[in-house]
Formats: C-alpha cells, structure tokens, sequence
C-alpha cells in the first residue's frame, strides 16, 4: 500500500509540475481546412510523391517544438523544415499517421525561428487534400496569423525522399495544407 501511495504522488507531482509562462500552441496551417468558402478534395494516392507546404516568415523570435500532419491516410510520411535564408535543412523526421483524416504531432528537439527569419515546412507524401476556393480566386498570400507572415504554398514533384530544396513551385489556386507546426508562445 505504501508503495502505490508513493508511486501516486510522484505521478501526482510530475504531472502538475509545469512552467505557467509557457503555453503550447498550434502553428496556422490547418486552418485553410476550416475556412468558409472553400471546397476540398481527397487524393488518397496520387500517381507521384509531392514535397509540398508552406513558406512563412517568423515576425519574432519564436521557439518550435513540434510538428504536426493531417492527411487522408494511415501511413509515415516525413516532415522537413528550411531555413530558406541559410539554404539549411533544419529538420528531416518523419510523423506517423495512424487514424485518417486525424491531427497527428510529434515533439522535436526545440528549433529557434528567428526574427524575420524565412522558413519552409513541408511533408512528403502521395496524398493530400485539395482545397481551393469555390469563386476561383486565388488563396490570399501573404497574410499574417499570430507571430507568422505566411508567404505561400510551394510544391514540387521530387520522389519518394523528397526535393533537395524547399519546393519553389507557387500554387496560389490549390492548397495543400497537410503538414503544420508547434510553437511556443511565451507571450
């Protein structure tokens, strides 16, 4: 009894242990899914492997520790973070998609976006949705959500690994918002 009394409080303890000046909050991306106005379609298995998401600009000094996918399918699919400034690969990992159609986010080792830094997350995958807006108009690039400036949509045809850059093709008319980040908000 006193050996499950004590390994309760030490749950007890770590569990509400946490840093009240810090508050975990999801990245923008997403959200192109939840907007009025649009339609979406479902690739559930396109005829080649895209490299495909977003480039942003970072208004402040920002700390990300995680990323996250929603696509229409069970499977891994990898994830890659730029630096588009630096021409660097910040992060090269892969996301596990167990449920379709399900928000799915790892943790990373915490990433400092920089003030006015110019970055690009992307995932690597065969499947996607399709969003576009139903009047035709182009989706509205750039725009700014919290502490980013989303630049646009990129995308690129590169195989199975992925391009060796950030895709530089620009899709204003169809989106793809399949991949997103975890930031830190100490606001």
């Amino acid at each position: 009894m006193k050996n499950s009394c004590f390994i309760f409080f030490i749950f007890f303890l770590f569990g509400s242990c946490q840093r009240n000046d810090i508050e975990t909050l999801n990245g923008p991306f997403f959200s192109y899914l939840n907007r009025n106005g649009v339609s979406i379609d479902t690739v559930a298995n396109a005829a080649k492997f895209w490299e495909y998401g977003f480039q942003f600009k970072s208004l402040k000094l920002q700390t990300m520790n995680g990323v996250g996918i929603k696509v229409p399918a069970i499977g891994i699919f990898k994830v890659k973070l730029y630096d588009l400034i630096l021409g660097k690969l910040l992060l090269d990992t892969v996301v596990n998609s167990f449920i379709t159609n399900q928000e799915t986010y790892i943790n990373i080792n915490e990433i400092k976006l920089v003030e006015n830094g110019v970055f690009g997350i992307a995932i690597v995958a065969d499947v996607f949705f399709k969003v576009k807006n139903v009047n035709n108009a182009p989706h509205d690039f750039p725009h700014t959500s919290g502490n980013l400036e989303i630049i646009s949509f990129n995308e690129d045809t590169c195989g199975i690994n992925g391009c060796p850059i950030f895709p530089v093709t620009i899709n204003k008319q169809i989106i793809a918002p399949c991949v997103n980040i975890q930031l830190i908000n100490t606001d």
